[in-house]
């Protein structure tokens, strides 16, 4: 279920605190991973090609972090979060698609 990546999510962003905030609380992030996670949803990113979920996931990150602190400066650290966070979402729809039977 997708509701179930955004804590997995929520915590990446927490660890890497990608505004520099200083000593984030818990759930300060939560705005943008639900964010993150309904645009992911939004846009298919599962089923987009390889170099296509790499540009989603940096236009989807880029923007979260826009719209909740306003003009945000290009960071390659932010293109690294935005790979990690994708790694994440994808993960789930990974195991499930192994864990099927070939024949089915």
């Amino acid at each position: 279920m997708v509701a179930d990546r955004i804590p997995t999510l929520l915590k990446i962003i927490n660890e890497r605190n990608p505004m520099g905030l200083k000593e984030p609380g818990p759930e300060e992030y939560e705005p943008e991973a639900l964010s993150i996670v309904a645009r992911f949803t939004e846009a298919c990113i599962d089923k987009q090609s390889a170099e296509s979920q790499r540009v989603i996931s940096e236009i989807v990150v880029r923007q979260a972090f826009e719209f909740w602190f306003g003009m945000v400066e290009p960071d390659p650290a932010h293109l690294e979060l935005a790979a990690e966070l994708l790694a994440a979402y994808l993960a789930p729809e990974q195991v499930s698609r192994q864990e099927v039977p070939s024949g089915q």
